[in-house]
C-alpha cells in the first residue's frame, strides 16, 4: 500500500475515534495522538530501492540506490554507508541524514566500481546501511541493511606490441625497434621469448621480462640486420614470439602475433679492378692490377682479359681469372710486363679490356671495363751535359777562430761523366748518371785540403743546364761552407 494512502487511512480512523469520544463525553485513548496511532499502524522502517541495478564495473560503472523512511521520526535518523571492499567499489557519501521534515523525501547514494588492474574476475561485495544513529526508539532498534553488489572485471590479460609499418633492417647493420608491454598487472614475472625466423637476415633481443612492478612500462626490442654477401635482393623475415612463461596462469602460454621485417640488400654484382688508369710501367719491369668480385656469386665467374692497345709494348701475366663462391672476395693479381728491345720510341700507351661470363645471370656479361697504362721507354740515351759552365759561389769560413766571407766566380767543364773545375780551383770530379756531381778540391796548405763541392744537374726547358749545390770544408783550423751555382748556356737557335 502507498505510504501516503496509509497515512490518509490512519488519519481518517483517528478522526472517527475522536468524534465518537466527544459524543460519549468520555475519554478514549486520551493519551494517544494521531502520531501514536500512525506509529502503531505503520512501524518504523527504512526502504532501500536500487535505481540502476546492483552491478558496478572496473571501467567506472556505477549503481544507484534511493532511501526513504516509512514514518516520521521523533528525532534525526543518521544512516552510515560503508562499502565492504573499497578496492572494488566506493560510496559517494559517508551517510544520509533524515529529519522530521525531510523523512518522506527520497535520498540517493551512488556506488562506483574501482579498477584494480588485476585479472581477478567479477567480484561480489556489499554496502551496509547502519548501524543507525538516532534517539527514536523505533529506528534505533532497526537491524543494519545490506545491499549486495558485483563489480564487473574489465581486465583482459594480453601482451601489447607496438611496431611501426614497414620495419626495415639493412645488411650494413641497420637496426629497427618495437616496444612491448602487458595489458594488465600479473601476479608473477612474465618472460616473453623472441626469435628471428631467418638469422641470416636479422637477429633480435632474445627475451623480455615483465614484473608486477614494471608490467605497464614499455620495453624496447632491437632487430639488427645481417650481411650475407649474396646478391639476393631485399629479404622478408619475421620476429616471432615464443609462448610466455609465468606462474600467473592468465599469462602463461600467451603468444603475440609475429612482426614482419625486411632486410635491405647492400650487395651488388660487380667486378672490382684497381687501378684502371694512371699506371706507368717501365720497360723491363712489371706492375700489378688487382681483381676481385664485389659480392658472392652462385657459381664460378670467368674473367677474360684482352689486350687492345700496345700489344708490342707489354704482355699480361695471364688472360683468364676464375672466381668461385668460395674465393670470390680474394684478390687476384694480373701483372703488366713492360717489354725491352723495341728501340728508342718514347713512352707508349698500353690497354686491355675486361669481360665476365658465368652461369649466374647476375655476373654473366658484366659491363666491359678497360685498364689503361703507359709503358715508359727506358732505352732513351742519357742526357748530354757536355759543355762549359760558369757561375758563382758564396758562404763563409772560420779560420783560426775568425769568420771571413767567401764569394767569387766559379767555372767548370763537363765531358762525359767527368766534371772538371777550372776556377777558383783546379780539380776533377764525377758526374753520375742521375746527374749528381761530387768534387773534392786539393787545396794548399793542407789545413784547407778536402774542400768538397756537391750538387745536382737540371736540364731546363730552353736547353740550358744548371748545376747547383753546396760546398763545405771541415778541418781543425778551418771550417765553413756555402752554396754554388753554375749554368751551361742554351744552344744557339
Amino acid at each position: 500500500m502507498d505510504v501516503s494512502r496509509l497515512l490518509q487511512v490512519v488519519s481518517s480512523f483517528a478522526g472517527a475515534l475522536a468524534k465518537r469520544q466527544r459524543r460519549r463525553k468520555a475519554p478514549f485513548f486520551a493519551t494517544d495522538s494521531v502520531e501514536t496511532l500512525e506509529t502503531r499502524v505503520v512501524p518504523a522502517a527504512i526502504q532501500v530501492v536500487p535505481v540502476a541495478g546492483t552491478t558496478t564495473s572496473e571501467s567506472g560503472g556505477t549503481a544507484q540506490f534511493t532511501v526513504i523512511l516509512t514514518t516520521q521520526p521523533k528525532s534525526n535518523v543518521t544512516i552510515p554507508l560503508v562499502s565492504s571492499n573499497t578496492a572494488e567499489g566506493t560510496v559517494n557519501v559517508k551517510q544520509l541524514v533524515f529529519t522530521a521534515k525531510n523523512w518522506s523525501t527520497p535520498q540517493t547514494f551512488t556506488v562506483k566500481g574501482i579498477d584494480d588492474t588485476v585479472v581477478d574476475g567479477d567480484k561480489a561485495y556489499h554496502v551496509t546501511l547502519g548501524k543507525f544513529r538516532t534517539t527514536d526508539k523505533g529506528y534505533k532498534a532497526l537491524t543494519p541493511i545490506t545491499e549486495n553488489l558485483i563489480n564487473l572485471d574489465n581486465d583482459v590479460p594480453g601482451i601489447n606490441v607496438t611496431a611501426g609499418n614497414n620495419l626495415q633492417t639493412t645488411e650494413a647493420g641497420g637496426k629497427a625497434t618495437f616496444t612491448v608491454k602487458l595489458a594488465t598487472k600479473p601476479t608473477a614475472n612474465v618472460v616473453i621469448p623472441l626469435q628471428s625466423t631467418n638469422l641470416q637476415e636479422g637477429t633480435v633481443t632474445s627475451s623480455l621480462t615483465f614484473t608486477p612492478t614494471n608490467w605497464n612500462q614499455s620495453q624496447t626490442a632491437t632487430i639488427t640486420g645481417v650481411n650475407d654477401a649474396v646478391v639476393d635482393g631485399n629479404q622478408a623475415y619475421q620476429i616471432v614470439f615464443g609462448a610466455a612463461t609465468s606462474a600467473d596462469t592468465a599469462y602463461a602460454g600467451k603468444t603475440p602475433s609475429p612482426i614482419s621485417v625486411t632486410n635491405i640488400d647492400n650487395d651488388v654484382a660487380g667486378l672490382s679492378v684497381s687501378p684502371k688508369t694512371g699506371l706507368t710501367v717501365d720497360e723491363g719491369a712489371s706492375k700489378n692490377v688487382a681483381f676481385k668480385l664485389t659480392a658472392q656469386p652462385a657459381d664460378d665467374v670467368t674473367v677474360t682479359l684482352m689486350v687492345n692497345v700496345g700489344d708490342s709494348q707489354a704482355t699480361l701475366s695471364t688472360t683468364t681469372l676464375t672466381f668461385s663462391p668460395a674465393n670470390w672476395n680474394t684478390t687476384q693479381n694480373v701483372a703488366i710486363n713492360g717489354l725491352l728491345g723495341d728501340g728508342i720510341d718514347g713512352d707508349q700507351p698500353f690497354a686491355f679490356t675486361v669481360d665476365t661470363s658465368s652461369t649466374d645471370a647476375l655476373f654473366n656479361n658484366l659491363p666491359t671495363q678497360t685498364v689503361s697504362s703507359i709503358i715508359h721507354d727506358t732505352e732513351a740515351p742519357a742526357p748530354n751535359y757536355d759543355g762549359t759552365y760558369t757561375g758563382s759561389y758564396s758562404g763563409s769560413v772560420k779560420i783560426f777562430g775568425v769568420t771571413t766571407p767567401q764569394n767569387g766566380n766559379i767555372a767548370a767543364t763537363v765531358l762525359g761523366n767527368t766534371f772538371t773545375m777550372t776556377q777558383p780551383f783546379t780539380a776533377s770530379g764525377t758526374l753520375a748518371g742521375d746527374g749528381t756531381v761530387n768534387v773534392t778540391v786539393p787545396v794548399s796548405p793542407s789545413e784547407f785540403s778536402g774542400l768538397k763541392f756537391t750538387g745536382t744537374t737540371k736540364k731546363n726547358s730552353d736547353g740550358s743546364v744548371t748545376v747547383s749545390g753546396t760546398w763545405t770544408v771541415n778541418k781543425p783550423l778551418a771550417s765553413g761552407g756555402g752554396t754554388w751555382t753554375i749554368t751551361k748556356a742554351a744552344p744557339m737557335a
